[in-house]
């Protein structure tokens, strides 16, 4: 009888143990980049309207759930309870879409996922080299890009690179200046845009 009750017992602490354990797991912290709001359009093209395809290219070691972080020059930190929200390259194609309606003027250029039913005249290709918080506190964005025409022919390309500082070592704080270094890409690439449409205005 006293060793059925032992077996009781640590079958009970086992379990508890287990649903512990359990509700551990479930208590990410989760988060999503946001697009930037309140901001006036950009100068209008005086170039006919156009639709404007967005492709994004990760590095591999950004394409998980977990939130990562650059502890020294070589090493990567994924958080253990702080995650992106969803898929990270979908949200961030999301984002740049919206930032570069907004400042495109969607009446005007029409901005889609390059993957969209869409037919899109131009097709802006990014690649994000490195988009992570670093040992000094400061978020860095690196990027290059370039803009091919329907046929695929390469009309520009250029480089982005940029950082800003976190106020605290908290996620939340460097999710929200990674939306920012967004938005400033966004616009950068935007004015890029106008630029070509000027130089090319019988798209």
């Amino acid at each position: 009888m006293r060793n059925c009750f032992i077996r009781t017992c640590v079958v009970s602490l086992l379990a508890a143990m287990l649903l512990a354990a359990c509700a551990s797991s479930t208590a990410s912290r989760l988060y999503v980049l946001n697009p930037i709001t309140s901001v006036a359009p950009l100068a209008q093209s005086n170039a006919e309207a156009v639709s404007v395809g967005v492709t994004l290219k990760l590095p591999a070691y950004l394409e998980r759930s977990q939130i990562v972080t650059r502890s020294g020059g070589n090493q990567l930190k994924l958080a253990e309870s702080d995650r992106w929200g969803g898929n990270l390259r979908k949200n961030l194609t999301q984002v740049l879409v919206k930032n570069m309606t907004v400042l495109l003027d969607a009446s005007h250029i029409t901005v889609v996922p390059a993957d969209s039913d869409a037919l899109p005249a131009l097709i802006l290709e990014l690649e994000l080299f490195g988009f992570e918080r670093y040992s000094d506190g400061k978020v860095y964005l690196s990027s290059a890009w370039r803009i091919v025409d329907d046929s695929g022919l390469m009309m520009a390309s250029t480089t982005f690179e940029s950082s800003r500082a976190v106020g605290n070592s908290s996620y939340k704080a460097t999710v929200e200046v990674m939306s920012d270094l967004l938005g400033e890409l966004s616009r950068v690439m935007a004015e890029s845009v106008l630029k070509h449409l000027e130089m090319q205005p019988e798209i």
